[in-house]
């Protein structure tokens, strides 16, 4: 019983809103039933987690108490009607939150002929609890075009002459189809960038060429979403990029918070991409300062945690761009808001990258030693580090015992996508092989540095170039 529907949605209610709940079922034009309000008060004793064991099905048969006997039957038939209650009581919560909602239904049910002044005060708290609301997203634009719909609707169209009301539906309604369109339109071409899919754009495609070849004006919303589909369809031309950057700066209160955070994750992955594929220095400033940018206004966190991955990758981007200084404040400062059970690990290993930024490597050894997480990435990312502290350190035959129990581990390990697997194999094989070069065999440098893979295909692959690039100076080769 505790992993029924019924329980399911009661945890999904506040505390005042199991209060509210109870008030509820105890309206006559909702309930009738004397017994449920009981029942009710005999579960609500277990809120807000209901796992009481208290609540095992056969425990309830036994204790709770009412007027007829309660069966498996009865019980199933209380908690499908409690259920339900509760169902609809949600529903008129949300309902009765919003000002505009309420006001469109009775515009719907008023008749503007026998009842024009109750139309009229309908129709002037619709408009007001539109325009009040700051957002200017498609729900906005759809809830216009709905307004303006049902002012036409309610047009005496017996009179032959030029109805604005009609001119505006359909301007309200070109508003709202053409956001909504490129909403989905960007979500489409993001999708079919990073995975092997393809979808029917249909009047999607003759909408953008439409909206490219012609000068229609577009509000902001619309602005964006097209600036969006650009920065995937077109990714060498990083105008876009910009382009849509400059457009949230201005306009982001017009989305609430979900919605710009997928938003400004479109200008961060396409910034990915790009240090991924070119290595390209100027966008990890820009993912770096998109980020700072997003946690000062709190966009970042998930039920107030920040992901252990996104800490990671703003150590390391901090780090990479030169901002030591930062990134040790936000150590400092945000460790809290990990998830406790990566807290540790993670700050450690935050720490650990710092220190060998600063060539700090017996320092940062000692942290790294100290972590041992259960998650394949985070083991993943201590052994890289490893990796690279062993071999700047000339510590060659510490370096290659493990680099031989980093191959162990990743033939061993299941967890690791078959991409991310191949990466490490290659880091770990490149790495052997240049620490085993020395002076005899120095001439093997160029082909080494010439046979290295691209940068998705490899982790560090900048870190070994770097290196082969400084032995072959030292032997005297040059960096050609």
């Amino acid at each position: 019983m505790r992993q029924s529907k019924l329980i399911d949605v009661l945890r999904h209610l506040s505390g005042r809103q199991l209060t509210r709940f109870r008030d509820f079922l105890e309206s006559p034009y909702f309930n009738h039933s004397a017994e449920l309000p009981l029942f009710f008060d005999f579960l609500a004793r277990h809120a807000p987690d209901f796992q009481n064991p208290a609540l095992k099905k056969a425990t309830v048969l036994q204790s709770f108490k009412s007027d007829k006997p309660l069966t498996a039957q009865r019980l199933t038939y209380l908690m499908n009607q409690l259920q339900q209650l509760a169902e609809a009581f949600l529903s008129i919560e949300h309902f009765r939150a919003d000002d505009l909602e309420e006001a469109m239904a009775l515009l719907q049910v008023f008749d503007p002929d026998a009842l024009p002044r109750h139309y009229k005060f309908a129709l002037d708290k619709a408009v007001q609890a539109l325009e009040k609301n700051p957002l200017r997203n498609a729900s906005h634009y759809l809830n216009a075009f709905r307004l303006k719909a049902i002012r036409y609707d309610h047009t005496d169209l017996q009179q032959h002459q030029f109805h604005q009301t009609l001119q505006e539906a359909s301007d309200a309604l070109d508003d709202f189809y053409l956001v909504e369109k490129l909403r989905y339109g960007w979500a489409m071409a993001a999708s079919e960038y990073v995975l092997n899919v393809h979808y029917q754009w249909e009047l999607g495609d003759r909408v953008l060429e439409y909206l490219l070849n012609n000068d229609r004006p577009l509000n902001p919303t619309a602005q964006i979403y097209l600036a969006g589909i650009q920065l995937v369809k077109e990714p060498e031309n990083t105008a876009h990029f910009f382009h849509l950057k400059n457009l949230l700066a201005e306009h982001e209160n017009r989305f609430n918070e979900p919605e710009r955070k997928q938003l400004y994750t479109g200008l961060l992955n396409y910034c990915t991409r790009r240090i991924n594929r070119e290595n390209a220095p100027e966008f990890s400033i820009e993912y770096l300062e998109i980020n700072k940018k997003l946690l000062a206004n709190g966009l970042l966190f998930e039920n107030g945690e920040l992901s252990p991955w996104r800490f990671i990758n703003l150590v390391n981007t901090g780090l990479r761009t030169g901002q030591a200084d930062w990134v040790n404040e936000f150590i400092r400062q945000y460790r809290k808001r990990l998830p406790e059970t990566y807290a540790d690990d993670v700050t450690r290993i935050a720490q650990g990258q710092y220190h060998y930024h600063l060539g700090e490597y017996d320092r940062a050894q000692v942290l790294l030693n100290q972590v041992n997480p259960p998650n394949v990435l985070l083991a993943v990312t201590i052994r890289n580090l490893l990796t690279r502290i062993y071999y700047e350190t000339g510590e060659i035959e510490l370096l290659l015992s493990h680099l031989e129990a980093y191959r162990v581990y990743l033939l061993r390990q299941g967890l690791l996508s078959p991409q991310m697997k191949q990466q490490a194999r290659r880091f770990v094989d490149f790495t052997r092989k240049l620490a085993k070069i020395d002076k005899p065999e120095a001439g093997q440098l160029p082909a080494l540095k010439k046979a290295l893979p691209e940068a998705t295909a490899i982790y560090h692959r900048d870190w070994l170039l770097e290196q082969i690039e400084r032995k072959m100076e030292v032997f005297g080769l040059g960096a050609g």
